[in-house]
């Protein structure tokens, strides 16, 4: 992503397809973490897209430095951000984006101050193919907005 610096969607999809691949032939276990920054249409309204991009490649920055070297982060589009934690179960993957909803959350973004984000997790399971492991993570990021936001929701 030319903005962040860190991975684009396609090359996401790319990851993601290979790790389904892996996770079905090694039985392997990973965990798709989505996430997304709360009222990011307000942060640009009021202080402008600059600065709103400024937001992003800071968040991307804390996200970066938080991951292990195993991860692959990526930017899913807008404000929306994606991270395959691989060989990962769901309370480690819990742990992980809790961590990092707390890290975004104590970060101060320049006049904006606090910024806080909301996340989904779904775990791999037998029989996913990538569109229902993407729905089940996007239904779980947006059970998290409709909870009150800056939260991390994880169900089986």
């Amino acid at each position: 992503d030319k903005l962040t610096s860190i991975y684009n969607r396609a090359k996401f999809d790319e990851e993601l397809d290979i790790e389904i691949e892996k996770a079905k032939r090694y039985k392997k276990s990973f965990c798709v973490i989505m996430f997304d920054i709360d009222d990011f249409k307000k942060i640009n309204d009021t202080f402008g897209h600059d600065f709103g991009d400024m937001v992003l490649k800071q968040l991307s920055a804390i996200v970066k430095k938080n991951l292990r070297k195993s991860d692959f982060f990526a930017r899913w589009g807008g404000e929306e951000f994606m991270i395959i934690v691989f060989n990962a179960d769901k309370e480690s993957a819990f742990y992980f984006a809790e961590k990092l909803r707390s890290k975004i959350e104590s970060a101060i973004f320049g006049k904006a101050g606090k910024v806080t984000c909301s996340f989904g997790i779904a775990k791999f399971k037998k029989g996913d193919d990538r569109e229902k492991l993407l729905k089940r993570v996007d239904k779980r990021l947006y059970e998290a907005k409709r909870s009150g936001k800056n939260i991390v929701i994880y169900k089986d």
